[in-house]
């Protein structure tokens, strides 16, 4: 009987042993970075895997969330049902559509700094904000996490939408492999839109062998204003009618979602993709 009930006891010990490492939370972490670039200090939230392994050989992929006051986790967002990302990602990760990753978000010191400055960041200053994550976000991160350079992955929405396709066209000289955009209006800066001007140099560029190896997935949401639909339909048939190979691109208008609603699911649909 005694053994049984020791038996049993080790059962319900490793039973409970699994359960907590199943539902372990993410380990978050938090750097403050002076870019002297920018001039301005960013507040970089991160979100580590559990099981976080500093000496694990692969390391992680990088996703990079702009927007996250928004976008990253409920209990901090200024947004709460457009936040949650972090949630998305551990369900990902936890039914085998994604590896481990680590997530870090783009943000600011204070709320008070948002409207102003992500206008300068995605649009005014769009060239300044990327050498600022080429060369000086990036290195941190990487210089101190355990990240796979070769996996990168940059998440935006509206205008961080069209700041993720704008280091998309730059390929092959951009600085992430993969790209998720949201909501994106192409033709913000019309009559004379960038991002267009861009795709046409990017099919030039590209002419010889119509060879593109960056992955991109771009979403709106069906019940969004005509300023990011139309655009949106533009912008994804002048690529579908390029002919590049071995390109993996997908794009969708999501049935039933607004501007706000489209967050969580494009998002998820754009790393499960």
């Amino acid at each position: 009987m005694s053994g049984s009930r020791s038996r049993a006891t080790l059962l319900l010990f490793i039973l409970v042993v699994i359960a907590a490492t199943l539902h372990a939370s993410p380990i978050l972490t938090t750097i403050t970075l002076e870019s002297p670039v920018m001039g301005d200090t960013y507040r970089i939230l991160l979100a580590l895997p559990s099981d976080y392994d500093h000496l694990d050989p692969e390391g992680y992929p990088l996703v990079v969330l702009l927007d996250a006051e928004w976008h990253f986790d409920p209990a901090l967002s200024l947004a709460p049902r457009n936040a949650g990302v972090v949630d998305v990602v551990e369900g990902l990760v936890a039914e085998g559509a994604m590896p481990p990753i680590i997530l870090a978000r783009v943000g600011y010191v204070t709320s008070a700094e948002i409207g102003e400055n992500r206008g300068r960041d995605f649009h005014a200053r769009h060239g300044d904000f990327l050498i600022f994550l080429r060369d000086e976000l990036l290195p941190v991160l990487e210089g101190t996490y355990n990240t796979d350079p070769d996996k990168r992955i940059l998440l935006g929405h509206s205008s961080a939408g069209w700041f993720t396709t704008f280091e998309f066209l730059r390929y092959p000289y951009g600085v992430f492999d993969r790209y998720v955009a949201l909501s994106t209006n192409f033709e913000y800066d019309a009559p004379d839109p960038l991002l267009y001007a861009m795709e046409q140099v990017l099919y030039e560029r590209l002419a010889a062998d119509l060879v593109c190896s960056a992955t991109l997935y771009t979403g709106v949401g069906e019940l969004e204003e005509e300023r990011f639909t139309g655009p949106h339909a533009t912008f994804t048939g002048r690529l579908e009618g390029r002919g590049y190979r071995d390109f993996p691109f997908a794009h969708e208008i999501r049935s039933g979602e607004d501007h706000g609603s489209v967050v969580l699911p494009g998002f998820e649909a754009g790393l499960r993709w």
